[in-house]
């Protein structure tokens, strides 16, 4: 979580202010890295915590977090924001449960020696 959010900040102050720089974006990723940790971090991989995992996500984070800090950002009401930005959020989380799962099981087949 600390580096993703010093990699964010450190964009931000290396190449200039493209867009600007939202720290509710920045706690929405470390929040997102930590659903996906409580329920995928040595844990076995099984279908319902890939599908927990995506849908908490999706509704914590996507649907809930992100949306609150777009309309805090463009001005618009809370339930504007989330009016336009619901299809996607019943769409997309079909395709990331599909790309966890398999990124999941292909790095289960990997064995990976540790030499510290």
């Amino acid at each position: 979580m600390i580096i993703l959010g010093n990699g964010t900040a450190s964009r931000t102050w290396i190449f200039g202010n493209l867009g600007g720089f939202f720290i509710g974006f920045t706690l929405t990723a470390a929040l997102e890295s930590m659903i996906y940790g409580f329920f995928l971090y040595k844990k076995p991989i099984q279908i319902w915590r890939v599908i927990a995992s995506v849908i908490c996500v999706t509704v914590i984070c996507y649907i809930g977090l992100n949306t609150l800090w777009v309309s805090m950002l463009g001005g618009t009401n809370f339930m504007v924001a989330l009016s336009s930005r619901i299809l996607k959020e019943m769409i997309t989380p079909w395709i990331h449960m599909v790309v966890v799962w398999f990124i999941l099981e292909g790095l289960s087949r990997v064995k990976l020696s540790r030499k510290f």
